[in-house]
């Protein structure tokens, strides 16, 4: 009967612990500041014992308290509104809820919040209170912590009390005694655990339960501590008479009964009861202890001879039964042997520790930047960590992942075991450099082949649509618009772009490099171009140059030409490609640190 009635407690706590709590109090202490934060304590529960509490707060109205405690907020800001949106990581088996979800400050910033059910699982928590404050029109999330402590289950009965008997998996259950011997080696104990242990200890310690089940736990205590108490004598039988005597001529002895210890002292001995016959009794509480007693009954009266006449003796002790029947003597004895035992029972509770959730997701490693989707294998109450860390607010099954570190999402069942999956390394993958581009007379060139990937693509675009076929360096634009340069490392598969607006000068021309035209400031020119392998290279500088011929081919490779010095003036020098493939090729022109580039066509 009292397993179901624990089987029956059981079944209503975790009814409770999802039901919905109504009817908190305001209970903020008198005297506080209009403006301020105000955040009560929450009192500790234990695990198994339902619970329901308030905690109440104060919001502020203005941003000055929460300046004071964090001066990264201005204040002096007029809070409009706040809303509670959440509790997270409250103890397994809680339920909460508020007694109103929004506040305007300027009219009511009192408020509380309710805790209900039974708690399954012992420790502290950082309950994470997640909540949304407008300020200007302009609404902000914000998160605290709340600290709550849920102590282990404690059973107590008559005989004995555990601690932390109900829990997942396996749990170590410490008995306590309640009927403590104190030294006496009367009391005597017996103990069976219901997990095939027994014992006979006073002290039986901690018992580990390490397998999944309900285990009835039975404890006796035999209380033997007074010993063997003798409280009454009766004489039944005697064949004992007196002579008569004047006045009233009775035969009828004068008894006394007199009892002596194993020693030969006298336990006790009644005054004698004149001219009576049996039954004759003698009362009162003397202690037994071993060995043998001697029990004497004398007629106390002068005999024929003038003697004390013996009745009859009997030898007994704390073990002898009730009668001793000697025929023409007999007598009955009252011996008690007091033993009081206590029985009591209990029941541990070992909940099964659910399969631990496993965490999927496309890819390990993502480009910088971007996010995948996270997904756990249980579709409720779940609880996601980064690096150890509880997310706030993250309880859904799937989560959103854009930071690398280790994710690991963790589930409690109904019964409130908790069980962590295996961690998710998730790495982020540098972006190549940002494609920057510079603009030289409507000819858009990448300002920086050195921070090129060693293997990469381009590709240009136009107000965000593709260019086809334009893969290269350079770009000779037609028309204003907004032009993009995408490299892509071959390697990593990351990619970055680089936008801008590039404003179009309708006297300038890079359509025509091909024909020999002057290109730059410079006055440099390239002919013939197109070309069968040589071209003269003319510059006009106004002072002794320095400077570093490159080739670059489609595909980005790049090889050192030469370098020369230019002199003051006009400058010819000549370019022998005819080694090279037909195709499209970049010549780069490395002048006083600056970087020039052209395209030239072989066939």
């Amino acid at each position: 009967m009292k397993n179901l009635f624990l089987l029956f407690i059981c079944l209503f706590a975790v009814q409770q612990s999802f039901a919905q709590c109504p009817g908190c109090v305001v209970d903020v202490p008198a005297g506080l500041p209009e403006d301020t934060i105000y955040l009560g304590l929450i009192p500790t529960a234990t695990v198994g014992v339902y619970y329901e509490e308030d905690l109440s707060f104060r919001m502020p109205k203005t941003t000055d308290p929460v300046n004071a405690n964090d001066p990264d907020v201005p204040a002096g800001l007029t809070i409009d509104e706040v809303t509670i949106n959440s509790l997270t990581n409250l103890p397994p088996g809680l339920a909460w809820e508020v007694n109103q979800e929004t506040y305007y400050p300027d009219e009511e910033t009192d408020g509380c919040i309710r805790f209900c059910g039974t708690p399954f699982e012992a420790g502290t928590y950082e309950v994470g209170v997640i909540i949304d404050a407008v300020v200007f029109g302009i609404s902000q999330s914000a998160s605290f912590t709340l600290i709550m402590i849920v102590e282990p289950a404690v059973s107590i009965t008559e005989g004995f009390s555990m601690a932390n008997n109900i829990g997942c998996g396996s749990v170590e259950v410490d008995f306590t005694n309640n009927i403590a011997s104190n030294g006496n080696p009367g009391i005597t104990y017996s103990w069976d655990f219901g997990n095939g242990t027994e014992s006979s200890s006073e002290s039986p310690g901690t018992i580990v339960y390490d397998q999944p089940g309900v285990y009835e736990v039975i404890y006796e205590a035999v209380i033997d501590t007074v010993g063997y108490v003798l409280t009454g004598v009766t004489v039944t039988e005697s064949d004992c008479d007196d002579f008569p005597t004047f006045p009233d001529f009775s035969s009828a002895p004068d008894m006394r009964i007199t009892v002596f210890r194993p020693d030969g002292q006298i336990l006790f001995s009644n005054d004698p009861i004149d001219n009576t016959f049996p039954p004759i009794s003698a009362n009162g509480n003397w202690l037994l202890e071993d060995g043998d007693y001697l029990l004497a009954v004398i007629d106390e009266d002068s005999g024929i001879n003038g003697d004390d006449d013996l009745c009859g003796t009997v030898n007994f002790n704390k073990f002898t039964g009730s009668t001793i029947d000697l025929g023409d003597f007999a007598i009955e004895l009252s011996i008690f042997h007091p033993v009081t035992t206590v029985n009591s029972v209990d029941t541990v509770i070992v909940y099964e520790i659910p399969e631990e959730p496993t965490v999927e997701g496309s890819a390990n490693s993502i480009c910088d930047g971007d996010s995948i989707t996270l997904t756990s294998s249980y579709a409720s109450n779940n609880a996601w960590y980064l690096d150890e860390e509880l997310i706030q607010g993250a309880i859904d099954p799937t989560l959103v992942a854009s930071l690398p570190g280790m994710y690991t999402v963790s589930y409690t069942s109904p019964e409130g075991c908790i069980v962590f999956s295996e961690a998710f390394m998730l790495d982020m993958i540098p972006l190549p450099d940002l494609p920057a581009f510079i603009n030289d007379n409507n000819l858009l060139t990448l300002f920086d082949i050195d921070g090129l990937p060693d293997q990469y693509a381009l590709q240009w675009y136009q107000d965000g649509e593709i260019i086809e076929g334009e893969n290269g360096l350079s770009y000779c634009i037609t028309e204003f618009a907004a032009y993009s340069l995408e490299v892509v490392d071959l390697v990593t598969g990351c990619s970055n772009v680089f936008t801008q607006n590039v404003p179009f000068n309708a006297n300038e021309s890079c359509t025509t490099g091909l024909n020999g035209n002057f290109f730059g400031a410079m006055g440099i020119q390239l002919s013939p171009n197109p070309s069968s392998g040589y071209l003269t290279l003319t510059i006009d500088l106004e002072s002794t140059t320095n400077a570093e011929l490159n080739i670059i081919s489609l595909d980005g490779k790049r090889t050192l030409y030469g370098q020369t010095t230019f002199t003051p003036g006009v400058n010819e020098y000549t370019l022998d490609l005819t080694d090279r493939a037909s195709g499209i090729y970049f010549l780069e022109i490395k002048i006083d640190g600056k970087v020039h580039t052209e395209k030239i066509l072989l066939y």
